[in-house]
């Protein structure tokens, strides 16, 4: 038994009684919860792709927030070996954000929440009554971990500015 309990009132949701064909709705159709597959190849690009968050919109249409990783220069071993050091600080290398949506059978091109080489970590993403995506996310800047987020309009690529959530001594990590 899983158990929420936002502001509007505590769900209790269990999982086996779940159905693939029938949503299951609480607080009033606020909250809906359904069965899906446990896993659908969402691209096909060379990035190191993890960290999958999703959400359904109003429309039916599932959103996925993820983390998309860019391998650096590798490291040169025989160099490494002869004594040149060099090589193992890695160059070229970083994260991005993206969001795809599923709208009947097919996704869309991902569209890139926030630009390449950063250091972002669990991305969430939530769909408003109105389609847009909002995606919230942990990043490293300056050596501190706190939280972002960006408003993407249905269909469209990143219309609003990042926006920083928190500004903390300590690491903001969890969304």
């Amino acid at each position: 038994v899983v158990e929420l309990s936002p502001e509007q009132g505590l769900i209790r949701i269990e999982p086996d009684k779940v159905r693939a064909d029938q949503a299951a709705r609480f607080l009033d159709g606020q909250v809906e919860v359904r069965r899906i597959g446990t896993s659908t190849r969402l691209t096909r690009s060379p990035l190191d792709e993890d960290s999958p968050a999703a959400a359904r919109g109003p429309d039916g249409a599932i959103h996925v927030a993820y983390v998309a990783y860019q391998r650096g220069t590798p490291i040169d071993t025989e160099a490494v070996l002869t004594g040149d050091f060099s090589t193992l600080v890695t160059t070229g290398h970083g994260d991005q954000l993206f969001l795809a949506t599923l709208n009947g059978p097919r996704w869309s091109e991902p569209v890139a929440v926030t630009a390449g080489g950063l250091d972002v970590q669990r991305p969430t993403v939530a769909v408003g009554p109105n389609g847009h995506s909002w995606v919230t996310w942990s990043q490293n800047v300056d050596d501190r971990w706190n939280l972002y987020q960006r408003r993407l309009p249905a269909g469209r690529d990143a219309e609003s500015d990042i926006k920083s959530l928190t500004d903390n001594e300590g690491a903001d990590v969890s969304v």
